[in-house]
């Protein structure tokens, strides 16, 4: 794993726990919390593609990650208190557009193992439904589902490539000591 992976996943980890833990208090301000995800989630990707040069390769994800940001503004500058249906629908459409890419990846890259890759359809999957249930009924009680959600999801999406990692290290070990 590469450097900046690292400190990522590092980083997303530690938010996802903060959010479990604090999810009442940064429930009263929904506007700075999921605004400033969306751009540390966007921005961090689109910040790598660039520097890495791989912005060739997928424009469209470029265009998205662009498109993100500027959303996450926009929720940033809304009032919870007087905007909260519109960040709910804001917020579940990035969750659905953002599981819409994992499931992209998932299907289009066979480097993963299977298992990684059933758990990251599985968790994609709850995560629309969710998102779906939070656009149609943008109550705080889904709200507060969605919190929970995303710090548990911050988690997994970290932990998942850990898993992946160490399975990988694992299956090649005992690869090497099948052939000794």
């Amino acid at each position: 794993m590469r450097i900046e992976r690292q400190i990522k996943h590092v980083v997303f980890l530690i938010l996802g726990i903060l959010v479990i833990i604090f999810s009442e208090i940064l429930f009263e301000h929904l506007d700075i919390l999921v605004g400033s995800i969306m751009l540390l989630y966007s921005g961090y990707d689109l910040l790598e593609k660039l520097l890495v040069k791989e912005f060739a390769k997928n424009k469209l994800k470029l265009i998205d990650d662009a498109l993100i940001i500027l959303l996450g503004l926009i929720v940033i500058s809304l009032k919870a208190d007087e905007h909260f249906v519109t960040i709910c629908i804001i917020w579940s459409v990035w969750s659905i557009i953002r599981e819409e890419w994992e499931i992209a990846e998932e299907v289009f890259t066979y480097e993963k193992i299977l298992f990684v890759r059933v758990l990251n359809f599985l968790e994609s999957g709850i995560v629309i439904v969710l998102s779906v249930a939070l656009i149609f009924n943008p109550t705080e009680h889904h709200a507060m589902l969605h919190v929970h959600l995303l710090g548990i999801e911050l988690v997994l999406d970290m932990v998942f490539p850990l898993i992946e990692f160490l399975l990988q290290k694992i299956i090649h070990r005992n690869k090497n000591i099948e052939q000794e």
